[in-house]
């Protein structure tokens, strides 16, 4: 030790590379001056700092001094060389001449002595530095020694920059999470709030790309967002838990590292994945309430492995996520309730009015009535002239029981169902309309099948077809054609009717509501007519849905339990 302190120009350069954390905060730029000082010092020709690169589990050169341009292309394998022995087992290398040595990796062919000493932080090498003559035996036992002690000075110095490095990065990350926490606060938009957190998970982190898959109530993964560097894709993904190792993640709740995408045969956007050379995926489940409702994922286009705190940085903005997904989720709930509220207000006043009306309406349609049947007695009319007087007070008798059911709202109805056939009350509502239907050029296509059975109140159930045949004749303003067709099925013992037209379609905007109270694409609609529909198959314990609709028309399924024989 002695031999060292005595060598001022020795000293002074372990001092000079100690202050050279002051010079700058880029390891490699730190690197590169202190190999500079290191082989001014030792007059050699040839020498380079190597890393290690835990990705690939190669050295990397990343400064050199009289080696070949394309040198740092260059990827040792881990106990390969010179170099990658001292990495592999922590230990210095004085090789005097490297021709008879079986580890050499030739790079330079005048190259003839080597001097190799590993960088180590705590038990384990993450670098080497070497240095090469083209004398055999350039180098002493004391040159080792030195070289020995500029990389303990070296190692302190990366470690201190390191640490000052991961500090900020981690304060800058802290930041943006600060920020990203305002940002979601002032977002009430579920896709708004998914969007930004997804983005802001690719830039936190800086990788490749991101994305966020929520899970729906049959547990599987949707796909809501994915991003790349340039914005958004266009993209959908349904999976299973078993498809994917993002499965592993929400069984466990814990955050799951793939650090070869390719090896682990990942199921999910595989074109993606290979044209984006995706290597590795971080995969962080978003957690409310302890129950998982997604996963939040980072790509990167090298392989890499996630450090603790970039895993924690993740989780945190995952579970900071979580709240605002479910904060949007609720306040979505709210605006919902308010116009449920508003739309109560409004059928309270409706149903009012509603009982005002058919207490007026129910004495001048029983003068009407009256007129009729004593029509009906003339026996001059002919065959056709008498069935239409018959349906005119089938249907007089008809607006006279839902004047009742008004006068009488709540009361139960059951009373009034009874057994009929499907295709009867299909026909007759046909005849019903078959004069505006002509008149707007619309023909209706129904081939009556066998008997099919329902308990069911007649008049309603008319009212239902008829609204629908108003929703389609003014679906094709310039004539069309329906279609109904009578199904059954024997599983679930329910008769299906399809309802189909080929009119423009259902707009987008209210397709999700078009069931709803008020709720009309018209202009001149009260929007009640689907509502009705709706209220009359639930009370008769059926439903109704949109089985497609599109340019080319609409077709409605629904549906009614058979009668019991």
């Amino acid at each position: 030790m002695r031999q060292l302190t005595d060598d001022a120009d020795f000293v002074r350069l372990l001092y000079e590379l100690g202050e050279s954390v002051h010079l700058s905060e880029d390891p490699k730029e730190v690197m590169a001056s202190s190999l500079k000082k290191i082989v001014g010092y030792y007059k050699a020709p040839f020498a380079s700092i190597s890393m290690y690169n835990p990705d690939s589990n190669r050295l990397d050169i990343e400064v050199c001094h009289g080696l070949p341009e394309d040198c740092q292309d260059y990827r040792l394998p881990m106990g390969v060389g010179v170099t990658g022995w001292v990495a592999l087992h922590n230990q210095a290398a004085l090789v005097d001449d490297v021709k008879n040595d079986p580890r050499y990796v030739e790079i330079v062919p005048s190259i003839c002595s080597a001097l190799a000493v590993p960088l180590v932080n705590g038990s384990q090498s993450f670098g080497v530095i070497s240095i090469e003559s083209e004398q055999v035996s350039a180098f002493s036992d004391l040159d080792l020694e030195k070289l020995e002690a500029i990389s303990g000075v070296l190692v302190r110095v990366q470690n201190r920059i390191w640490r000052i490095a991961g500090l900020k990065k981690k304060t800058n990350q802290m930041e943006s999470i600060n920020k990203m926490v305002g940002q979601l606060s002032n977002r009430f938009e579920l896709k708004g709030v998914l969007s930004d957190l997804t983005q802001e998970a690719r830039k936190i982190l800086d990788c490749r790309m991101s994305s966020l898959f929520l899970l729906n109530s049959d547990k599987r993964l949707e796909l809501e967002v994915l991003i790349g560097v340039e914005g958004v894709i266009d993209h959908q993904e349904s999976l299973s838990l078993d498809e994917t190792s993002m499965g592993t993640a929400v069984h466990h709740g814990k955050t799951i590292e793939v650090t070869h995408l390719i090896a682990t045969e990942e199921n999910h956007f595989p074109e993606i994945i290979l044209s984006e050379n995706l290597e590795s995926m971080l995969i962080t489940p978003i957690v409310y309430e302890k129950e998982v409702i997604g996963v939040l994922n980072v790509y990167t286009s090298v392989r890499h492995r996630f450090s603790d705190t970039e895993k924690q940085i993740f989780r945190a903005l995952a579970d900071m996520g979580a709240f605002a997904i479910e904060n949007s989720k609720l306040y979505s709930r709210i605006i919902d309730s308010e116009d449920t509220l508003r739309n109560s207000e409004r059928l309270t006043t409706l149903g009012l009015l509603s009982a005002e009306i058919a207490h007026e309406i129910r004495n001048p349609l029983t003068v009407i009535k009256l007129l009729v049947e004593s029509l009906s007695l003339n026996q001059s009319l002919d065959s056709d002239s008498q069935k239409d007087l018959e349906v005119v007070l089938e249907k007089i008798k008809n607006l006279g029981e839902i004047v009742g059911r008004v006068l009488n709202f709540g009361k139960s109805q059951n009373q009034m169902y009874s057994k009929w056939d499907m295709n009867t009350i299909v026909s007759d509502s046909i005849q019903l309309v078959r004069f505006k239907l002509r008149r707007n050029r619309v023909r209706v296509y129904f081939d009556p099948t066998d008997p099919m059975i329902v308990n069911c109140h007649k008049g309603q159930l008319q009212q239902v077809l008829l609204n629908l045949f108003i929703n389609a004749e003014e679906a094709m303003p310039g004539g069309g054609e329906i279609f109904i067709k009578l199904d059954v099925d024997e599983q679930e013992k329910r008769l299906n009717v399809f309802f189909g037209d080929t009119g423009q379609g259902i707009s987008d905007e209210i397709k999700s509501g078009i069931f709803d109270s008020f709720l009309s694409g018209k202009p001149t609609g009260s929007g009640l007519g689907l509502s009705i529909v709706k209220r009359i198959l639930k009370e008769h314990r059926g439903n109704i849905e949109i089985e497609s609709t599109g340019e080319n028309g609409t077709t409605f399924r629904f549906w009614l339990p058979m009668a019991d024989l």
